[in-house]
């Protein structure tokens, strides 16, 4: 059994630490988190000249969950005036490194691992709605490659070689600083 995510947040630090699987649950929370802080800035922004947004911290420790409900994240994540700053001290696999990669910086511990690999489904029904289900994860795997390399020095042939492969490419933080993945020492 999953245990309850852990999401807490610290206002005045701008801090959002988020350890466990991406859900609808953790998501709603994380999003909710994000636009408190996003929102003030907006307010801010308005009301006062050259306003300088201050980043929001977002540490991550995830083994990854539910694409469509990351990618209602991710989304806020790329799309914010307000810089994000990635952390990873622990781990950032599957789309938990989507999320790692949105931030404007990011930052990575000693020990940090990360894990890319093709999205997983299961799916059942019709025919037809399977075969529905495998051309939308076809192109939910085609959208986060491409987002996977426009946030790093991967190659697309590697993405590609590591999906058509059927493999978890792991990232010990050394390579993951030598191939854009992390870009702060």
């Amino acid at each position: 059994m999953e245990k309850e995510p852990l999401i807490q947040t610290d206002e005045e630090s701008r801090t959002i630490t988020f350890m466990g699987e991406i859900n609808e649950t953790s998501v709603s929370k994380l999003i909710w988190a994000f636009r408190t802080l996003i929102n003030k800035d907006d307010a801010e922004d308005k009301s006062k000249k050259n306003y300088n947004r201050k980043p929001i911290h977002f540490h991550i420790d995830s083994k990854g969950g539910y694409v469509y409900e990351g990618n209602a994240l991710l989304s806020l994540m790329v799309e914010s005036k307000t810089p994000i700053y990635t952390y990873c001290d622990g781990f950032c696999m599957s789309m938990g490194l989507m999320l790692y990669l949105a931030g404007s910086k990011r930052y990575a511990g000693r020990f940090a691992r990360f894990m890319y690999h093709q999205i997983s489904t299961g799916v059942k029904g019709t025919l037809t709605s399977i075969k529905e289900d495998i051309e939308q994860t076809e192109i939910l795997n085609k959208t986060l490659m491409k987002f996977v390399y426009e946030r790093t020095k991967i190659p697309m042939s590697e993405l590609e070689f590591v999906c058509d492969s059927k493999k978890d490419w792991y990232f010990s933080r050394g390579s993951a600083i030598e191939c854009g993945i992390v870009t702060e020492e």
